[in-house]
Parts: structure tokens; C-alpha cells; sequence
């Protein structure tokens, strides 16, 4: 059966965005004022991030002296193959236990499958998309980037990926 040709479209999602949290429980004690053992938080957040992605993390610095009370909040920087990724983190009780999140990262998996399912619904074309690997991107709001469609003729076309809000909403269009 004979497809028909890709042709321009557009379609919005939402939560491509990976939002990775983990907790954490490390602390140093110094004199009286408690305070986060910083080195040791930074291990466990390369290891989880590295863990739930696959990927390379060369390295996490978390900037300042964290005191060790709930609600106190620190900024980390992964520095990954795919990039630097901005990372908060906020500790949830007085004895260092911590969850991260992290910010601007797209999960381009999500986004694939975003691209494929909409042109299936809207123009009944089945295609694969490729936006490259790794599969994961550091992308924030007001961000492009290009991703790539083939149908089963071998039929390319490349599509343009904006994400929208720091949310990990996107659009996409395929483009001419």
C-alpha cells in the first residue's frame, strides 16, 4: 500500500522534559552548625544521573556551605555528553536528606514519539524520527533544535523542535 508524502505539519506535546528526582542523605558535622558534605552530594547525584540516563557525567559541582535544615536549597552544574545541566536541589529534613531536580533537559525519546504519533493521527503517514543521540538534550524555553523523519520509501524530512516553556513543553513543525 502506498503512502502518501510527508508534508507540513504541526503538533504540540507536553513533558518531554525529564525531570530526575532522587534523595539523597549526607551530612557533615562541624562543631555545632551542621552543615551538607557537598563532595559527598555530588558523587551521588553523578551516580544516580549517570544511572537513570546512560549518560557520560564527567562531573557535578554544587556551589556553597549548605546548612543542614529543611527547605535550604543548593545549585549544582552536571557536566555531561550532553551538555551542562542545570540541577537544584533542596533538603527535606535537618538530617541531610536532599531530592534533586533537574532543569532543561529534554528527553528526546519523548519527543520522537511525540513526532511519530502526531503525524500517524494527523496525516496517517507512519514514520520514524530521529533527533539524534544522545538521547537526552540540554535545551531551554525559547530553544530550536532539528530532528528528522523517514517514511518506509525512504522519504526524509527534517523537522524543527521548539521548546516552549521550562516545563518541557514543545512544538514541532515538519519544515519545507
Amino acid at each position: 500500500m502506498d503512502q502518501q508524502p510527508l508534508f507540513a505539519s504541526n503538533y504540540t506535546t507536553s513533558k518531554s522534559l525529564i525531570l530526575l528526582p532522587f534523595l539523597g542523605l549526607i551530612m557533615l558535622l562541624s562543631g555545632c552548625e551542621q552543615t551538607l558534605n557537598l563532595n559527598d552530594a555530588q558523587g551521588k547525584i553523578k551516580d544516580e544521573l549517570a544511572k537513570q540516563t546512560g549518560l557520560e557525567v564527567k562531573s557535578v559541582n554544587c556551589s556553597g556551605q549548605v546548612k543542614v535544615k529543611a527547605g535550604e536549597t543548593f545549585e549544582c552544574k552536571a557536566d555531561t555528553n550532553a551538555g551542562n545541566i542545570p540541577i537544584t536541589a533542596k533538603l527535606q529534613d535537618d538530617k541531610g536528606l536532599f531530592a534533586w531536580n533537574t532543569q532543561n533537559f529534554v528527553n528526546l525519546k519523548v519527543v520522537e514519539d511525540s513526532i511519530q504519533k502526531g503525524l500517524k493521527e494527523q496525516v496517517k503517514v507512519d514514520v520514524t524520527a530521529n533527533c539524534g543521540d544522545p538521547k537526552y538534550k540540554v535545551a531551554k524555553a525559547g530553544d530550536t533544535f532539528k530532528c528528522q523523519v523517514e517514511d518506509k520509501q525512504k522519504n526524509k524530512k527534517d523537522v524543527e523542535v521548539a521548546v516552549k516553556d521550562n516545563e518541557g513543553n514543545i512544538s514541532w513543525k515538519l519544515t519545507k
